[in-house]
C-alpha cells in the first residue's frame, strides 16, 4: 500500500473519505472560484449598484455614497466581452461543422480499413450523434472561451429495455427439449400444467426466462396453463451508443490544482445532480448499491460546498439569481488511475456522495466501484485549453480576463456619449433665486417669469463626442486584431493566421475525442451493425491507435470566401490547362472547389474517388452490355471530362471479355457500328478538351505530352 498517495493503489473497497477530501481540494483552492465568478460578472456585465433602467441612482449604492457624476447619469451595460466570446464560438462551430473528417493508416494495405472506419465515423458524427454534438460542441467552446479551459467527457452508454415476446406451450416444449434432461428447466412444461408446482414454475421463469416480478410471473404461468400462450418480457439492448458531454470547470468537472496533463491526473471528478427517480433507477441501470441510494436520498437539496458558482445569467446584480437545487441530489463519479499488485495501470470509477462517507456500522458507503474496461485505457476526458502559455491546465485565461479593461473603456465612452446627449437636449436651467424652485419643467410646459432673464439655459458641454466615437472605434480595432476577427482596418491575412492557429487547436480536441469514440464503437458495436452502416466489415483484431483521425478546416473559407473562390478559379483557369505532367489531382480540385463554394452540400455531392471510379466502370460495363444485346446506349451531348478514362475502361473490357471479342470477330455488324459510334462520342469530348488547350496555348504539343 502506498503510504503517501492513498489513491495510487488499485483496491476492492475505495477510500471514500480520501476521495471526499481530494474532491474538496480540487474545487476550492482559494482562487479559482473567485476567478470564475469575476469572469461571469465581466461577460454578463454585472456590478454592484445596477438598476434596470440603466441609470446611476444613489439609492442603489451603499449608505453615504452618491452617484457620480450625477444622479440619473447613464450606467449602461456594454456586452463587449460577451460579443467577443460569441464571435469566437461562431468561428469554432463553423470549423467543427465544416471540417473534413477522414482516417489514415500507416501502410497502403490499411486503406480499405481506413475507408470503412471513416464511413463509420461520419455516420456516428453526422447522424447518430448529430444533435448531441451540435449542443455539446457549442457548450465546450463557450466554457473554454469564458473560463480559459473546459473538458469533454467521452463515454459509451448502454441501456437495456423490456419488450413483450409471444410464447406458446409448444415453444416451451421445443425449448426444454434442447436442454439437459437433468436440469429443472426441462420440467417447466409439466410444472406449468400442474397447479401444485406453480411456485417452482414461477421461480424458473424469473431466474432463466424473464426479467419480471413474482406477481407478473404467476400471471404468465396461469395464462400458459389456461390458454396455451402468453407474452414474456424479454430484455434487449435499447441504447448502445457513445455519449459526449461538455463539462464546465469546477461545476461539472474538477481535478487536483497541480494537474498538468489531464491523462496524467491522479483523479478526475465529474459531478452530476439527479432527482430521486433518477437515483433509484441507477440501481438497475448502473448497479448502484441500494444502501448507498437510501443514504444519498436524505441529502436532497444539499450541496457539498457553500461558494457554489452556479448563478443565473439573468440577474442584474452580482448576488442575484442563485440557482436553487432543492429537489436534486449531488453525485460524484471519481475516475482514478491506479496500479495493481502486478504493476498494471488501470482506470477505476467510483460513484460516491460528497455528503455521505459511511453507514451506521462505520463501513464506507458508495454507489459502485469498477474497473473501466474501455479499450483505449485512457481517462474518458479530453481537455480543451483556449491558450497554451503555460503547461498547467488552469493557467489558461478566459476572454473576460483579457478584455475586462477594454470593456470598461468602452462603457466609459458610451456613458459619456449618452450623458452628453442628455445635456445637449435638456441643459440645466439658471433660475433667479427669487423665483424659487420650479416644480414642473419639460417640453411644452409654461413657466411664469417676472423678467426675461429670470430663467436661462446654461451652456451645454463645450466638446462634441467625436473623440469618444474615435476611441470606441480604436478599442474595437485593437480587440479585433488581438483575437484575429475581421476588421476593415486589418489585412485579411492577419485575421486568417491567428484564427487558423486557434481553429487547429480546437479541432485537435475533437480529433482526440473522435479517436476515443471510434475505439469504443469498435469495442461495443455489433459487427453486423457496423457492416449495415458501412457496407464492409472491420477486422476483429483492429488496433484503432494504428489509424489517425484527421480533421481539416481552412479558416479562409469562412473569413474570406471570395478570396478563396478567386484563387481556386485562377488555378482552374490558368494552371490546370498547363498541367501536362498531371501533377494536379483534378478530382481533388473539384472537391476543394465544391467545399469552398457550397460546404453545406459537399458531403452529399462528393463521393470517394474509389467509389466514383467504380461507378464509372459500372456505367461503361452497362453500356457494353446494351450494345452486345443490340441496344444503343445514351450518348453524351456535352463535353464529358471523364471521356478519356472511359475509353481506357472500354479498351480493358474488350481485351478481357472473350465473348465480346468473339461477337466482334464473328461479323456482328450492329455491334461493331455501336462500338464505333460509342468511341466516336467519347473521342469527341477528348478532342474538345484538347481544342480548348490549343486555343489557350496557340499550338498543340508535338509529342502529345
Amino acid at each position: 500500500m502506498n503510504e503517501y498517495d492513498k489513491l495510487a493503489d488499485a483496491v476492492d473497497v475505495p477510500q471514500i473519505t480520501e476521495l471526499q477530501r481530494e474532491y474538496r481540494r480540487s474545487i476550492d483552492d482559494g482562487y479559482s472560484l473567485q476567478r470564475m465568478n469575476e469572469n461571469d460578472d465581466v461577460r454578463f456585465a454585472r456590478w454592484s449598484g445596477q438598476s434596470s433602467d440603466g441609470k446611476k441612482h444613489s439609492t442603489n449604492l451603499d449608505q453615504g455614497k452618491q452617484a457620480f457624476p450625477f444622479d440619473g447619469a447613464n450606467d449602461g451595460r456594454v456586452f463587449h466581452t460577451d460579443d467577443l466570446i460569441n464571435t469566437q464560438v461562431d468561428i469554432l462551430q463553423t470549423a467543427f461543422k465544416r471540417a473534413q473528417l477522414k482516417l489514415s493508416g500507416t501502410e497502403m494495405t490499411d486503406m480499405p480499413v481506413a475507408q470503412t472506419a471513416t464511413t463509420l465515423m461520419k455516420w456516428l458524427v453526422g447522424t447518430k450523434l448529430r444533435n448531441q454534438l451540435t449542443r455539446e460542441s457549442e457548450l465546450l467552446a463557450q466554457f473554454g472561451q469564458q473560463y480559459g479551459y473546459s473538458l469533454l467527457f467521452v463515454g459509451w452508454e448502454q441501456e437495456h429495455g423490456l419488450r413483450p415476446f409471444k410464447v406458446t406451450m409448444d415453444d416451451l416444449v421445443a425449448l426444454t427439449g434442447q436442454v439437459d434432461p437433468s436440469s429443472m428447466l426441462s420440467e417447466l412444461p409439466e410444472m406449468i400444467q400442474d397447479p401444485e408446482r406453480e411456485s417452482q414454475a414461477v421461480d424458473i421463469i424469473m431466474s432463466q426466462l424473464a426479467d419480471t416480478t413474482r406477481r407478473k410471473a404467476k400471471k404468465l404461468v396461469k395464462e400458459l396453463r389456461d390458454t396455451g400462450a402468453t407474452e414474456i418480457p424479454v430484455s434487449f439492448l435499447a441504447k448502445n451508443s457513445p455519449i459526449v458531454t461538455a463539462c464546465k470547470p469546477l461545476e461539472d468537472v474538477s481535478f487536483p490544482p497541480e494537474t498538468v496533463s489531464i491523462q496524467d491526473a491522479r483523479v478526475i471528478f465529474r459531478r452530476v445532480f439527479l432527482n430521486a427517480v433518477q437515483v433509484r433507477e441507477k440501481i438497475k441501470s448502473e448497479g448502484w448499491n441500494e444502501d448507498f441510494v437510501e443514504q444519498v436520498l436524505k441529502t436532497q437539496g444539499n450541496s457539498s460546498y457553500y461558494n457554489d458558482i452556479q448563478t443565473s445569467i439573468s440577474g442584474l446584480k452580482v448576488s442575484d439569481g442563485l440557482i436553487v437545487r432543492d429537489n436534486l441530489i449531488e453525485i460524484c463519479y471519481a475516475y482514478t488511475k491506479s496500479i495493481d499488485e502486478q504493476n498494471n495501470i488501470g482506470i477505476y470509477c467510483t460513484v460516491f456522495s460528497p455528503l455521505v462517507s459511511d453507514n451506521s456500522t462505520g463501513d464506507p458507503v458508495f454507489g459502485k466501484h469498477i474497473h473501466v474496461d474501455y479499450a483505449h485505457n485512457q481517462y474518458p476526458f479530453v481537455l480543451y485549453k483556449r491558450e497554451n502559455v503555460r503547461r498547467q491546465i488552469t493557467e489558461s485565461r478566459g476572454i473576460p480576463e483579457i478584455s475586462q479593461t477594454q470593456q470598461s473603456e468602452l462603457k466609459s465612452q458610451h456613458d459619456s456619449i449618452y450623458d452628453f446627449t442628455s445635456f445637449s437636449t435638456l441643459p440645466p436651467l439658471a433660475v433667479n433665486r427669487r423665483m424659487g424652485q420650479i416644480k414642473k419643467y419639460g417640453p411644452g410646459t409654461q413657466i411664469m417669469v417676472s423678467r426675461p432673464d429670470d430663467i436661462q439655459h446654461l451652456d451645454g458641454p463645450r466638446k462634441d463626442p467625436q473623440v469618444a466615437f474615435k476611441l470606441i472605434e480604436e478599442v474595437r480595432a485593437q480587440s479585433d486584431k488581438y483575437y484575429g476577427f475581421p476588421n476593415p482596418q486589418l489585412p485579411p491575412s492577419v485575421s486568417q493566421v491567428k484564427q487558423q492557429r486557434i481553429t487547429n487547436s480546437w479541432l485537435s480536441v475533437w480529433q482526440e475525442a473522435y479517436q476515443q469514440i471510434l475505439c469504443l464503437a469498435v469495442q461495443y458495436m455489433d459487427a453486423d451493425e457496423i457492416k449495415s452502416v458501412t457496407g464492409s466489415e472491420l477486422p476483429l483484431n483492429m488496433q484503432v491507435n494504428d489509424y489517425d483521425i484527421i480533421l481539416k478546416f481552412d479558416v479562409a473559407e469562412a473569413l474570406d470566401p471570395e478570396g478563396v473562390e478567386k484563387r481556386l478559379s485562377a488555378i482552374a483557369q490558368y494552371i490546370v490547362p498547363q498541367d501536362m505532367a498531371g501533377v494536379i489531382d483534378r478530382a481533388k480540385l473539384i472537391e476543394v472547389q465544391t467545399r469552398a463554394i457550397a460546404p453545406e452540400y459537399a458531403d452529399d455531392l462528393i463521393v470517394p474517388q474509389e467509389q466514383a471510379t467504380a461507378k464509372m466502370q459500372e456505367q461503361v460495363k452497362s453500356d457494353v452490355t446494351k450494345m452486345m444485346a443490340g441496344v444503343e446506349p445514351t450518348y453524351s451531348e456535352e463535353m464529358d471530362p471523364s471521356a478519356g478514362n472511359k475509353l481506357q475502361m472500354l479498351q480493358q473490357i474488350v481485351q478481357n471479355n472473350p465473348k465480346l471479342q468473339q461477337q466482334i470477330q464473328g461479323g456482328d455488324e450492329l455491334l461493331q457500328q455501336l462500338l464505333e459510334a460509342y468511341q466516336q462520342n467519347l473521342n469527341h469530348s477528348v478532342q474538345q478538351q484538347q481544342n480548348a488547350q490549343i486555343g489557350k496555348m496557340g499550338m498543340s504539343p508535338v509529342t502529345g505530352q
